[in-house]
């Protein structure tokens, strides 16, 4: 049976009081990452003769063939402190039933993506790792292949094409000063769930709060992982468990807490997961293999919903972007690979994408929009012809402009998209510049967004500065004035509400009215919702 704790708890109001770093670790590793790619590409037609102001393909996303779409792949972001065991987690989800560690992080090395990380044993990217099910809900295993030694680009394809529901695992990291990439992978990633792993033997930090109020702001469905079951004494496993449990039940949270012991119920557990009212707890050790059996029927029984657009409010969304952008896939990274060319990553949070689309890339740091074609389509490390809505891919774009065919890594930023235009957009735009001019109207240095103040040693005014996420977007944001909800106040402390006009400090974005933002400097400042864009005519 299933143990429901009832303890009675008193709200968290300071529930956000942490105090992170700024991250000041050196991106030279990652810029010059590479990700395994087929070379084999087939049907690409000639680039050099495609009119980017031209309709091109037909992309009627509603007839486009869905060969890919019978597995269901369900992202799920796992966060926690720092040494609570998220890696070696990951790494023991993807194993095969019965793999454990040995209690000094070996299983974790799977997972990690660069040897600094493997040396210090703390994540500082977000890595990536799967797991299927088939259609009895049976955990795929690839054939005779050592799944701790096999590169990804190996086993991959075949779990994928063994499954009929794929699990990417997404570890983030725990660390503080990390916090800003943590804090893009929830926002910029879209997962459906989010998995907290909380050390038993370590009590609820500061930063285990921070994540989970992100996940609340983000409004994404939670479960708790208590790991490390095989070293907490039984008094600090519990006093752990009670802690979550008055943090969870708060007016912050407002969940019900369910502690996991057996298998019973938990097909209903899952189903209810979408709604946000309750919150499983999973006690596990990584090492012995408690619980985790338990945990892996659990996320077999995850029911999928499409997350890209939970971060928009409906009620308003911009009808002119409607008008405009068909298709949109939110960038999360890009890489030069060798003998492919530019990939660039990322969900698709509307319409599709086709092999040989025309697509337009940006805006870029100087608010431009670039025409490019699709070379090929990568989900999960196999190639598809097509994806859609929800699915998270990576795409070989070559540039039309036969001057920049060799586009660059560097010329990057957080927040650019890959989007394609309406035939309505075609059609009105052929005399005026073409698509890319209607596209660069759109973005904006100035936004109006109706804040809460989470916490702030002082008051924020006029001039304050902090990083500000929404979406893939990541940048320094400038106060320009505030509309506090109490009269006479142009202040803004713990716990207010005011709309606040905001100025990009570097470039302009394609943001959207209704989208949901967070604020931060060094920690979680203050979330919101955007309710205007002002144009930089």
């Amino acid at each position: 049976m299933i143990n429901t704790n009832t303890i009675s708890l008193e709200n968290n109001q300071k529930f956000m009081n942490s105090n992170p770093e700024e991250e000041k670790y050196s991106m030279k590793d990652h810029q010059n990452s590479e990700i395994q790619i087929s070379n084999t590409r087939g049907g690409f037609s000639d680039v050099t003769d495609v009119n980017p102001n031209e309709p091109g393909i037909n992309t009627d996303y509603k007839n486009l063939d869905k060969e890919n779409k019978h597995r269901e792949t369900l992202k799920i972001a796992v966060v926690g402190n720092v040494d609570s065991g998220k890696s070696t987690l990951t790494a023991v989800l993807s194993c095969p039933a019965g793999t454990t560690d040995d209690g000094r992080g070996s299983l974790r090395e799977k997972v990690f993506n660069f040897g600094h990380e493997k040396e210090n044993g703390r994540t500082s990217s977000i890595a990536h790792e799967i797991l299927g099910f088939d259609e009895q809900g049976q955990q795929v295993i690839p054939l005779k292949k050592d799944i701790l030694t096999t590169k990804k680009k190996t086993i991959w394809p075949e779990i994928v094409e063994g499954s009929s529901k794929v699990i990417q695992l997404i570890d983030l990291c725990g660390h503080e000063k990390y916090l800003r990439t943590t804090m893009f992978g929830l926002s910029g990633l879209y997962p459906q769930y989010s998995m907290l792993v909380v050390g038993a033997n370590m009590g609820v930090s500061r930063m285990t709060k921070e994540h989970i109020g992100i996940t609340m702001a983000l409004k994404i469905p939670m479960f708790v992982v208590v790991t490390k079951l095989d070293l907490a004494p039984e008094t600090v496993y519990l006093d752990t468990v009670n802690t979550l449990s008055k943090i969870l039940k708060g007016s912050a949270c407002n969940l019900k807490p369910i502690l996991v012991k057996d298998s019973d119920d938990l097909d209903k557990i899952a189903e209810f997961m979408p709604n946000k009212t309750i919150c499983p707890l999973f006690p596990i050790s990584n090492v012995t293999g408690q619980g985790v059996t338990n945990l892996k029927y659990f996320l077999s029984k995850l029911p999928y919903f499409d997350t890209s657009s939970a971060q928009i409010d409906k009620e308003l969304s911009d009808s002119q972007i409607d008008e405009i952008i068909e298709s949109e896939l939110v960038i999360d990274s890009e890489y030069n690979v060798k003998g492919v060319g530019l990939v660039v990553g990322g969900t698709i949070t509307k319409g599709g994408i086709v092999i040989n689309q025309i697509l337009y890339l940006g805006p870029d740091k100087i608010g431009q929009f670039k025409a490019v074609v699709v070379k090929g389509i990568h989900e999960n490390r196999v190639e598809v012809n097509n994806a859609l809505k929800g699915q998270t891919v990576c795409i070989n774009i070559k540039s039309l402009n036969k001057k920049e065919q060799n586009l660059k890594v560097t010329s990057f930023k957080k927040g650019m998209l890959l989007v394609g235009v309406t035939q309505k957009c075609l059609q009105n735009t052929l005399k005026k510049g073409g698509p890319s001019a209607s596209l660069e109207a759109l973005c904006v240095r100035e936004f109006e967004a109706e804040v809460v103040i989470l916490h702030h040693s002082t008051t924020i005014q006029q001039n304050y500065q902090a990083v500000l996420h929404c979406g893939g977007i990541r940048q320094s944001a400038k106060v320009l004035n505030i509309a506090a909800a109490k009269q006479d106040s142009e202040l803004l402390r713990t716990g207010d509400k005011g709309l606040i006009r905001f100025r990009f400090m570097y470039y302009p974005e394609l943001l959207k009215p209704g989208s949901t933002i967070m604020f931060r400097e060094g920690r979680t400042k203050g979330l919101g919702f955007v309710t205007k864009v002002f144009s930089n005519k």
